[in-house]
């Protein structure tokens, strides 16, 4: 028997250790690790896209335990999520990972866009949302990541969804 997940077609800047991902339920989430050394002030993340979710949406009751069970759910739909955020580190050895990535402390600013169904390219201009202020004198690293799923991190989500970005920028103070 081959143990089957949900993944969420991703695209997102950082990196991803197989080793962990193949440890089982506790490395999946801390396999991916995200951001890279940023030396600027960011304000927005702007680009185009379009997006078409699956047919049939999963659900897992318990991704922390049971990230291999889910189930049929026929009243969701699935969304995607187009994500920034700017986060301060003590050096650059240190990430955040798929737990803890809109959740830690360490987070300066956050933007984020859930999309529904879209058929053809929109333009989106994510203002990121500042809740400590910058300081150019600390260390930062950004993260980009783009999900067909939004709550693929809980293992959740339906196959074939699909999330398309163009012309994506990052424009700095």
């Amino acid at each position: 028997m081959v143990k089957m997940y949900i993944a969420a077609g991703n695209l997102f800047i950082g990196n991803f250790d197989v080793t962990k991902a193949l440890a089982g339920q506790e490395g999946a989430l801390k396999a991916t690790t995200f951001g890279f050394q940023f030396y600027k002030h960011p304000k927005t993340l702007k680009g185009y896209y379009k997006y078409k979710p699956g047919e049939k949406y999963y659900y897992c009751k318990d991704p922390k335990n049971n990230s291999n069970k889910a189930e049929l759910d026929p009243e969701k739909t699935d969304q995607g999520a187009l994500s920034a955020v700017l986060y301060e580190v003590d050096n650059y050895t240190e990430f955040l990972n798929g737990e803890t990535i809109f959740n830690s402390d360490k987070i300066v600013a956050i933007a984020q866009l859930i999309t529904g169904q879209q058929d053809s390219f929109k333009e989106f201009d994510l203002t990121l949302d500042y809740k400590q202020q910058y300081n150019p004198a600390k260390k930062y690293r950004f993260a980009v990541i783009f999900s067909s799923s939004k709550d693929g991190d809980k293992f959740c989500g339906a196959g074939g969804s699909e999330l398309i970005v163009d012309e994506v920028e990052i424009i700095n103070e």
